[in-house]
């Protein structure tokens, strides 16, 4: 005798395929907006700096001098 709340093999294994998915879209997302809030918190801090009103010239000497410590 069937239930009416019984499934069958097929539908517990597509309904597990399912929560699994959701499961992986959501830690992504979860990610996408811890790293959302790292960059916010970064921006922040650079306008407090004054780094946002750095020119291109100091922009990329910094970035030269960054990776030269990088190299040791």
């Amino acid at each position: 005798m069937k239930y009416k709340d019984e499934h069958t093999t097929e539908q517990i294994l597509a309904e597990k395929n399912q929560l699994k998915d959701i499961a992986w879209a959501l830690k992504h997302r979860i990610s996408r907006w811890r790293v959302q809030l790292a960059v916010r918190a970064i921006r922040t801090q650079a306008r407090k700096n004054g780094l946002d009103t750095m020119t291109d010239q100091d922009i990329n000497s910094l970035i030269k001098k960054t990776r030269a410590g990088r190299k040791r």
